[in-house]
């Protein structure tokens, strides 16, 4: 069975559990908890995981489409090469954990016997249901400790004891404010962060697609850069600054096609929301990472355009700047996809490294 058809079925199965935790209907109360997801003033995140229907919502449909985007993401950048000193049995911390997504993301694309979690999460209530689903779907095969905290408090109040291969941070920046406002306090976080990982370790950092979310992403790059001894190794060239910056009329983000479940797809319809595909933002982080300067550009973007003559794809050159590559240009290559290297043969022809 391929990791996606065990995403699949995690994911019914999930779909399944969240029914079971709340008698009030699914549809209503995923509308209501969407509803307080966009409006933070009015719906505090210590406050709504305390009632069973915003937990079975969160479960049903939230979840769900988070566990998926990480596992496809761990996907990408398994196959682009910048996890080759993950070890076999890595020590893996999720935090802002929720019901466990980002270790149930892990586990599902890796399903390594043998890997250690260990969660955090401020909501006792979602960091049980994500243990007992974990230990239903994983049973003696993988190592799970979670503890309840608070991010934005000292880190020797929910820290790890041993060091880690892995951190995901997912969806937890957001909630430290706007951007610029609270730099200072996700620079201080990550620098906490930074010395829980061992030597090649990796931090990857992980937003919603949405510009204010994606953009402070950037910025916190730019200002942090790593801290004393982190390297960038992903989506971008490690450039001084990032060129979808605040200033930038677009953003930086990632997208993934993914043929819902049934059940899920289903509980979409009757939201009335559309089925899109999966669309996050992210830094990946590597610990005494001396990256090298590649010559030529970087694919940043999947093709665009219709086929024939039109479609290109974008790319980051070591100037700092975004260019438009005709597909046309590339050769010795059917299919030029992000991520990947292109070096200029000479000024009209490109090649992929």
């Amino acid at each position: 069975m391929t990791w996606q058809n065990k995403l699949s079925t995690l994911i019914t199965d999930l779909y399944d559990y969240a029914a079971s935790q709340s008698s009030d209907p699914l549809v209503a109360s995923v509308q209501e908890l969407s509803h307080g997801f966009n409006d933070l003033r009015r719906f505090r995140r210590d406050d709504y995981f305390s009632q069973a229907w915003a937990r079975s919502a969160y479960l049903g449909y939230f979840a769900p489409k988070n566990i998926a985007r990480l596992a496809f993401l761990l996907d990408l950048l398994e196959r682009e090469g910048h996890l080759a000193d993950l070890p076999q049995q890595p020590h893996v911390v999720d935090l802002g954990a929720g019901p466990l997504v980002g270790s149930l993301a892990f586990h599902t694309r890796f399903a390594q016997p043998g890997t250690r979690f260990f969660a955090v999460d401020q909501s006792r209530q979602m960091l049980k249901l994500g243990r007992d689903f974990f230990n239903a779907q994983f049973p003696s095969e993988a190592q799970l400790k979670t503890i309840s905290g608070n991010l934005k408090a000292p880190a020797k109040n929910w820290g790890p004891r041993e060091p880690a291969d892995l951190i995901l941070v997912a969806n937890v920046l957001n909630e430290f404010g706007e951007p610029r406002r609270s730099l200072k306090a996700r620079e201080v976080f990550l620098d906490q962060l930074r010395r829980f990982l061992k030597p090649q370790g990796y931090l990857l950092l992980v937003e919603p697609a949405q510009r204010v979310a994606s953009q402070g992403l950037s910025l916190l790059r730019d200002s942090w850069r790593g801290g004393k001894d982190l390297h960038l190794l992903a989506p971008c060239m490690a450039l001084e600054t990032c060129p979808m910056g605040p200033r930038a009329p677009t953003w930086c983000h990632t997208s993934f096609q993914w043929r819902h479940p049934a059940k899920l797809f289903q509980l979409i319809q009757k939201l009335g929301f559309q089925a899109n595909p999966l669309s996050l933002s992210y830094s990946l982080w590597q610990r005494n990472s001396k990256v090298p300067r590649n010559k030529g550009v970087r694919l940043v973007s999947d093709v665009m355009g219709q086929k024939g003559a039109s479609q290109q794809l974008m790319a980051c050159d070591h100037k700092n700047e975004l260019i438009r590559i005709p597909m046309k240009k590339f050769i010795d290559l059917p299919s030029p996809a992000r991520g990947q290297w292109a070096l200029s043969l000479d000024t009209k022809q490109w090649a992929i490294k």
